[in-house]
């Protein structure tokens, strides 16, 4: 399981700082690279995790105060409803957006799926080569003569 101090949130920080509308906030956190690190690095358990760490306490720092939001819009990422839902469903009263963003990500939900398929190996006919017993015959008529063409 990879730390959260492995991840650089200077991005993150500088959105929630900047944020006037929560809509501003899910859209910068959806296009930050760390975040869609951590939807692909950590399960959707390890995910909740520390998300209900992250709103144990009241935040002390703008990391601090980011993190619910960033681990929520994570989840999203991965495309998978029932954790979505569940993480929604948590109380967070030091993020007043919290409740928004969640409720947003579960109405504009698009599920997704993939899909693994294998293709057979297709063998491509290799061209052929003229052998030795081809012949090829020049063929002559006379331009004011078609029933000598071919």
């Amino acid at each position: 399981m990879s730390s959260q101090h492995d991840y650089d949130y200077q991005n993150a920080e500088a959105a929630f700082v900047l944020a006037n509308t929560p809509l501003f906030l899910l859209r910068k956190l959806r296009s930050d690279p760390v975040v869609r690190a951590i939807a692909v690095d950590l399960s959707d358990d390890e995910i909740m995790s520390s998300l209900r760490a992250a709103v144990q306490q009241k935040p002390t720092d703008i990391r601090e105060a980011v993190l619910p939001y960033l681990y929520l819009v994570a989840l999203s990422i991965k495309g998978k409803i029932a954790p979505l839902r569940e993480a929604a469903a948590i109380d967070v009263p030091y993020a007043e957006w919290f409740k928004y963003i969640g409720n947003y990500l579960l109405k504009s939900f698009i599920p997704t799926a993939t899909v693994s398929v294998l293709m057979p190996k297709i063998i491509l006919p290799q061209p052929s080569t003229p052998s030795s017993s081809t012949t090829v015959k020049n063929l002559k008529y006379s331009k004011g003569d078609s029933s000598n063409a071919l």
